[in-house]
């Protein structure tokens, strides 16, 4: 604290980075990445189930929108 009374701390850009424990989940080998499983850790604390994978065509129809906003065409143009 300072003379004040308020409470102080460090900076936060000035504070060294420290790795999260990474939580336990069921199946955690299957996952490529940590970010999923921190989230399939929430999930499973919710008691929620992830949704299935997407198609590849529905994948290909997202990329499109992210990229030009646009559907894709038959024609592929």
């Amino acid at each position: 604290m300072d003379e004040q009374g308020a409470k102080y701390e460090k900076h936060w850009a000035f504070v060294a980075p420290v790795r999260p424990i990474v939580p336990e989940v069921n199946g955690a080998t299957s996952f490529t990445t940590r970010s999923t499983i921190f989230v399939m850790a929430k999930l499973e604390a919710e008691q929620l189930e992830p949704s299935p994978a997407a198609s590849k065509e529905r994948l290909i129809r997202r990329l499109y929108f992210d990229l030009i906003g646009l559907p894709p065409t038959a024609a592929g143009n």
